[in-house]
């Protein structure tokens, strides 16, 4: 499928799909990809990073917020098994390491969210003029703990994927 985009399309996290405008953006996200997203289990807020769910936690609900990544991960369990929280279906997400490390982290292009290596080869043909790349290149890390693996069986076995029964 061949997709068109503007300067004003952004890429969907989840999926090839560029969407133009922030509330269409928003609604494709919630109807097609809303059990990826991390959710508050009090009011419905939805959103594909862990961040800012502790931060809408603390800010909107008064729950103590976390800041280390091992105190994230506890906060999410602990949150989770009292129904305070919703895990995304699937931890995963690929970053692209040829893209400069200041930006990946910032431009929603450079980061792709419970998707597999096809997603990411086909970033590397469009925006890195069709480079090759060898399996080093390509790296999961955990939406939780950021942790990084070299391949889908590494990250399946890691603990955080036993918050959501992901790793069964």
């Amino acid at each position: 499928m061949c997709h068109i985009h503007s300067s004003r399309s952004t890429p969907c996290l989840y999926c090839p799909e560029w969407i133009r405008g922030e509330h269409v953006h928003l609604s494709h996200r919630q109807t097609e990809h809303r059990r990826l997203d991390f959710g508050c289990g009090g009011c419905g807020f939805s959103t594909p990073f862990l961040d800012q769910l502790l931060c809408h936690l603390a800010m909107a609900h008064s729950l103590p917020a976390a800041t280390s990544e091992s105190e994230k991960r506890e906060a999410v369990s602990a949150l989770a098994a009292r129904g305070l929280a919703r895990l995304p279906a699937d931890l995963r997400a690929l970053r692209c390491r040829l893209c400069p490390v200041e930006r990946r982290r910032e431009v929603p292009e450079r980061q792709f969210l419970a998707q597999d290596r096809v997603r990411l080869r086909s970033h590397v043909e469009r925006s890195h003029g069709g480079l090759r790349i060898g399996m080093g290149a390509l790296r999961y890390e955990c939406r939780v703990c950021k942790e990084e693996f070299p391949h889908t069986e590494a990250f399946l076995a890691h603990p955080c994927c036993e918050l959501n029964g992901q790793n069964r």
